[in-house]
C-alpha cells in the first residue's frame, strides 16, 4: 500500500503505508503515456523531420544552437551540447506523440489519462536564469518554437500549436518528459512520483515486452518511509561531485539526500597530511599506500564532509587536519584526474557506430582498453584504492576482460589464460570490497551481479571440481539478488552454476586445468601497474 503526500518544499513524494521486504513488489503499473514508436507517424507531422535521426540537418542543428545561446552562462555549464541536442530531439518527439494521442479526444479514459499526465511534476514555465531548471525550460521553449516553425498544416502538432491552452500543454508535457521519463520515454502515474536518492530503498525496472513498470524494495521498508529510487544508474556508486554533476546535467537539480549530506565514503583518499605524495609534482602515493591490500600497512584516509565539498575540502580521519582545495596541489591534481575520467566515460558511452566502423571494433576496443589502463593507474597512484575513480576504471577493465573470456568460450577456442582469470578474480574481489564499503541500501550485488556471474561461468567452464566449486561460491554471492530481482532464465543460470560441480566429470581430462584460484594472488594488480 502506498500514497502520494505533499512534502515540506511544496513538491510531492510517494510513501509506503505498510511494511515491505527486500524484493517485494511495491508498484506494478502500465504507462500513462509513452513515445510513439512509429517514426513515420512522427515524421509525417513535420516538413523537416531530421530530428528523428542522429544526423540532424542544419535546421535542427540551428534550433539546438539557439537553445544553447538563449541559456544563461551558469545554466549552459550544466548541460553539455550532446545532452542538449538529445533533450531537444526527445522533446519534439514527445510533443508529436502527445499530439497524436490527445489532440482530438473526447473519450473519458483518455481525458483522465491526460489530466493525470499533466499533473506530474515539471519546472515552472516562468523559471528565472539563476534557477537550476532554467536551462531545460529554455530547451523546451526552443523545441516548442521548432514545432511552430516546422509542423505541417492540419497535423496534430499544428492543431495543438494553434491554441494557447493546448500549446501550453505541449510545453508542459515536454518538461514532464524531461524530468520524469523512464527508459523508452514512458511516463507513469505512480512511479513518476517517486523521488530520487543517492541511497535509494527501491529499484524500478520495466517489462520491455509490455512496458509494465515494476518497483521493488531493495531493503526492508517501514510504514511511513518515503519510497526513493536512483536516477543515476551506474553513477549511483560514484562520488558526490560526479553524482551532483550528472543530476544537474540530466535532471536539473542538486541532490540533498542523506548520503549527499554526510561524509562521502566513495571519495575517500589517503590523507594528504598523513601520506604526503612524491614524484613529479609530488602527486604520486607510495606504492604500498596506493593499493591498500596489506593488513600490515595502515592507511589513514581523508573524507569530504559531504557531496557539495567533494574535491574541495577533506579532513583526515586520524590526524583531523583539514585540506582545502585552494591551498592543496594534491586536491587540484585529484580534481584533474576526476575530470579526465568523467570525460573518458562520457566519450566512450557516446561513441557513434560510425567510429567503430571507421577504425574497426577490435581496434576501438583496444584503444579504449589502453586508455582505461592508463586512467586506472593514474587514479590509483594519485587518489588511492578506495576512490571511486579507481574502482570505476577497474570495473571497466574487468568488463573488457570478461568479454574476451566470453568470446573465447563462444568460439570454442582454448580456455582463458589462467593469469588473466586470476587477475579478473582479484579485480572482482576489490570491487566487492569497494561496493560493500559504501554501505548502501542497494548492496554490491546490484552493481556487480553481471561480472560475478561472468567469473562463475568462466570457472565452471574450466571443468575441474575445485574450479567449479569456486565458481559456485561466486554465484552464491549474487543468488539472493538474482532470486529477488531477475527473471527465471537468470535463476536457472545461477542454479546450474551452483550445482555444476556435483555432476560427474572426467577428472583426468582436466588435470592440466586443475588450479587453486584461492592461492596467494598478492602483487597481481601491482604488476599490472608496472606494465
Amino acid at each position: 500500500m502506498t500514497e502520494v503526500r505533499k512534502l515540506s518544499d511544496g513538491n510531492f513524494g510517494f510513501f509506503a503505508t505498510r511494511s515491505y521486504k527486500k524484493g517485494e513488489v511495491i508498484v506494478n503499473e502500465a504507462p500513462l503515456f509513452k513515445n510513439n514508436n512509429d517514426d513515420s507517424a512522427i515524421r509525417a507531422q513535420f516538413s523537416d523531420s531530421s530530428f528523428t535521426s542522429e544526423k540532424s540537418n542544419s535546421k535542427f542543428a540551428l534550433a539546438a544552437k539557439m537553445s544553447s545561446s538563449d541559456s544563461s552562462k551558469k545554466s549552459s555549464a550544466q548541460m553539455s551540447s550532446k545532452i542538449r541536442i538529445g533533450q531537444l530531439r526527445g522533446m519534439v518527439t514527445i510533443a508529436a506523440s502527445f499530439a497524436i494521442s490527445f489532440h482530438q479526444t473526447n473519450e473519458k479514459d483518455m481525458i483522465e489519462k491526460k489530466t493525470q499526465l499533466l499533473s506530474l511534476y515539471h519546472p515552472s514555465l516562468s523559471c528565472q536564469p539563476d534557477e537550476l531548471e532554467y536551462d531545460i525550460v529554455q530547451v523546451a521553449q526552443s523545441a516548442l518554437e521548432y514545432c511552430a516553425n516546422y509542423s505541417k498544416p492540419q497535423s496534430p502538432v499544428s492543431i495543438m500549436m494553434s491554441q494557447e491552452t493546448t500549446k501550453i500543454e505541449l510545453l508542459k508535457v515536454m518538461l514532464i518528459w524531461a524530468c520524469n521519463a523512464f527508459e523508452g520515454g514512458c511516463l507513469y502515474q505512480y512511479s513518476c512520483r517517486i523521488n530520487h536518492s543517492c541511497d535509494p530503498n527501491c529499484i524500478a525496472a520495466d517489462n520491455r515486452d509490455n512496458n509494465i513498470q515494476i518497483v521493488k524494495a531493495v531493503c526492508s521498508i517501514s510504514p511511513g518511509d518515503e519510497l526513493l529510487i536512483s536516477y543515476l544508474g551506474l553513477f549511483t556508486w560514484v562520488g558526490g561531485s560526479a553524482r551532483q554533476k550528472r543530476l544537474l546535467q540530466t535532471k536539473h537539480f542538486l541532490c540533498q539526500c542523506s548520503r549527499c549530506s554526510s561524509e562521502e565514503i566513495a571519495s575517500a583518499i589517503p590523507c594528504p597530511s598523513c601520506h604526503p605524495r612524491q614524484g613529479p609534482g609530488s602527486k604520486y602515493l607510495e606504492e604500498h599506500i596506493q593499493w591498500d591490500d596489506d593488513d600490515d600497512i595502515k592507511v589513514s584516509y581523508a573524507f569530504p564532509k559531504n557531496a557539495s565539498c567533494d574535491t574541495s575540502s577533506y579532513r583526515g580521519s586520524v590526524c583531523s587536519e583539514s585540506t582545502q582545495y585552494n591551498k592543496s596541489p594534491i586536491l587540484k591534481i585529484g580534481k584533474k584526474v576526476i575530470d579526465k575520467i568523467l570525460n573518458h566515460v562520457e566519450s566512450v558511452s557516446g561513441q557513434a557506430l560510425s567510429v567503430a566502423e571507421k577504425i574497426g571494433h577490435e581496434e576501438l576496443a583496444s584503444i579504449n582498453t589502453e586508455i582505461d589502463e592508463q586512467l586506472y593507474q593514474l587514479a590509483s597512484s594519485v587518489l588511492g584504492a578506495r576512490h571511486w575513480t579507481t574502482n570505476l576504471m577497474l570495473l571497466s577493465l574487468l568488463d573488457r576482460l570478461l568479454a574476451s573470456f566470453n568470446a573465447i568460450m563462444l568460439l570454442g577456442q582454448d580456455l582463458p589464460d589462467m593469469s588473466e582469470l586470476a587477475e579478473a578474480i582479484d579485480s572482482l574481489q576489490r570491487l566487492w570490497k569497494y561496493g560493500s564499503g559504501l554501505s548502501l541500501n542497494m548492496d554490491a550485488s546490484f552493481l556487480l551481479y553481471n561480472q560475478t556471474i561472468g567469473i562463475a561461468r568462466t570457472l565452471v567452464a574450466l571443468g575441474d571440481v575445485n574450479s567449479m566449486k569456486y565458481g559456485a561460491e561466486w554465484a552464491g554471492k549474487v543468488e539472493d539478488y538474482i532470486n529477488n530481482f531477475q527473471g527465471e532464465d537468470m535463476k536457472k543460470v545461477v542454479g546450474a552454476l551452483r550445482t555444476a560441480w556435483e555432476r560427474p566429470i572426467d577428472e583426468k581430462s582436466n588435470d592440466q586445468n586443475n588450479m587453486d584460484i584461492d592461492a596467494d594472488e598478492s602483487n597481481r594488480t601491482k604488476k599490472r601497474l608496472k606494465k
